[in-house]
């Protein structure tokens, strides 16, 4: 019975384990607000980044289709379409946005350009 009582027990760890969801992160490096906009939006911020700062996604959730923005000295600066995927992270620089995934493991680089 105490053997039975391990295996279930090690079983259940195993379940939780492989069960647990990531949430995607987004990393702004710049001393500027940052807005993340999705494709289907007119130009609202779906996340607002801080400088210096980070956002966490929801548990589970990766961010498609979207792009970063700020603006600077009267200029508008607009990343190229990138996504985040599930347990990913973005780190967000001056002029370019690294995509990692839930492993640490670089899969894109974008550039962020002047926009007109």
């Amino acid at each position: 019975m105490k053997k039975l009582s391990i295996v279930l027990l090690c079983l259940a760890a195993l379940l939780v384990a492989a069960g647990t969801a990531h949430a995607y992160a987004i990393y702004n490096h710049t001393s500027h607000h940052i807005c993340i906009v999705k494709w289907y939006d007119t130009g609202n911020c779906h996340v607002r980044v801080d400088p210096h700062s980070t956002h966490n996604g929801e548990h589970g959730a990766g961010l498609s289709r979207v792009w970063a923005n700020y603006h600077y000295k009267g200029n508008n600066y607009l990343s190229y379409e990138f996504s985040i995927p599930k347990g990913g992270y973005a780190r967000i620089y001056d002029h370019k946005v690294k995509i990692y995934n839930h492993h640490d493991k670089h899969e894109k680089t974008v550039d962020i350009e002047i926009s007109d």
